[in-house]
């Protein structure tokens, strides 16, 4: 929902996540890669993208089971098709059970 009112703008959240931690892309802007670590409170499965600003899967780097504590994967600019992606903000997310993340990611 929008209110406008002379030149102010009021926007409702778009992005709701349900967060139980962060992910921490380095280097952040992606150079020539960059590794996403996050930690987890359990073992679980993970599915981890990069995603395009309208929200579209990009690369898909994980999609495994993983282990409770600091975990890491490598995202080195491409998309899927291992071509160098040519936008400059994509979003890199996380799904894990109820755990939703999301952190910018420059290039």
């Amino acid at each position: 929902m929008f209110t406008i009112v002379k030149t102010d703008l009021a926007a409702g959240d778009t992005l709701r996540l349900t967060s139980l931690g962060d992910l921490y892309p380095v280097p952040n802007p992606v150079v020539t890669e960059s590794t996403i670590y996050f930690e987890l409170p359990d073992s679980m499965m993970v599915d981890v993208r990069i995603k395009d600003m309208a929200g579209q899967t990009v690369r898909r780097l994980l999609q495994a089971p993983r282990w409770a504590g600091i975990n890491q994967v490598v995202w080195n600019g491409s998309d899927s098709l291992d071509v160098p992606v040519q936008g400059r903000h994509y979003w890199v997310t996380l799904d894990a059970r109820t755990d939703q993340r999301a952190q910018l990611i420059f290039r």
